[in-house]
């Protein structure tokens, strides 16, 4: 009897937990996803580090035209859950409104998730990075940063 009873809990906790990890995309999030509000610069990062940033690696400013591209890709991005826990960041993106940072936040297309730097609303929020949209922001990033090894590996 108080083996059932262990395993109804530790039942009740992992769903109660699963259920925390796929909560959608709350008005803390969507006003720095979906509704991310109009932007007139874009830096994108090359960066390492395992759960956060220890090195910026690379660095490319895009305004106009460029970077109103970045900004719509990032907004049609499929938001949800948090995504895997490890969050090795391989990239990180900033925008900016009227000359001011609003957002900056590290990608893991691995972990599938993004990270709050700023504001810091510490937390991560999962995304469909596999999806097709998902892959076209994973391009931006790897056309902005070119594999120096890409030619070796042909």
């Amino acid at each position: 009897m108080m083996k059932l009873v262990s395993k109804i809990l530790l039942s009740l906790l992992c769903l109660t937990l699963l259920g925390a990890a796929q909560t959608k995309t709350d008005d803390s999030t969507s006003r720095y996803t979906k509704k991310l509000p109009a932007i007139d610069k874009v830096e994108l990062q090359k960066v390492s580090g395992i759960m956060q940033i220890s090195k910026i690696e690379a660095t490319k400013v895009l305004t106009g035209k460029e970077a109103q591209t970045i900004a719509t890709l990032w907004r049609e991005q499929s938001y949800g859950g948090t995504g895997a826990a490890c969050h090795d960041p391989a990239y990180a993106i900033k925008f900016y409104s009227q000359g001011k940072a609003i957002l900056y936040v590290s990608v893991c297309f691995a972990c599938q998730n993004v990270g709050f730097i700023e504001p810091d609303l510490n937390n991560h929020l999962g995304f469909k990075a596999r999806s097709k949209k998902g892959q076209e922001l994973l391009r931006a990033f790897q056309e902005a940063f070119p594999d120096p090894n890409a030619e070796k590996k042909k």
